[in-house]
């Protein structure tokens, strides 16, 4: 379950791009497949036709390998709400990973 999320560049500047308390859920699989969403949490109902999302919205799915020593993923996206990073890979770091049970 996605507790927080931010976008940081490489200057090292932060952006809220999902807004404050966005949600989200991202599922790893022990044979590499991952699945995301993010959601911004202050989206409103606009009609009943769930292919025109309203508000900040992604969900992406494909492949991911690990590398632990970077503490750091890379995702290879095969599917996107933003075509733009089909076939993308993505490199993503862990900053802080808490496991319940």
């Amino acid at each position: 379950k996605l507790v927080s999320v931010y976008d940081q560049f490489t200057d090292g500047t932060k952006r809220n791009t999902w807004g404050q308390d966005a949600q989200g859920l991202v599922v790893f699989t022990p044979e590499g497949i991952f699945s995301a969403i993010i959601v911004a949490a202050d989206r409103k109902p606009l009609g009943a036709i769930p292919t025109e999302p309203v508000g900040p919205a992604i969900a992406y799915a494909g492949t991911y390998r690990l590398d632990e020593a970077a503490h750091s993923f890379a995702t290879t996206v095969l599917n996107a709400t933003f075509p733009q990073w089909q076939g993308q890979t993505l490199v993503r770091t862990v900053e802080e990973l808490t496991l319940t049970n």
